[in-house]
């Protein structure tokens, strides 16, 4: 069954990597771990990194 406002996940072979990274960065931010612009600098960090691996950054 289709939801008529359902939107599929992007179609990149990167994306399990960049949700592991945003879901890990989002945690740390909710649970004190880390500062909420650390955590999302550090997301940010991971995601040039992955992004550059699969090819999709130079």
């Amino acid at each position: 069954v289709s939801l008529p406002v359902a939107k599929g996940r992007p179609r990149i072979a990167a994306y399990s990597e960049l949700a592991d990274a945003l879901e890990v960065g989002l945690s740390e931010a909710m649970t004190g771990a880390k500062s909420a612009k650390k955590a999302l600098d550090d997301v940010n960090q991971k995601f040039e990194f992955i992004l550059k691996k699969w090819g999709y950054l130079k």
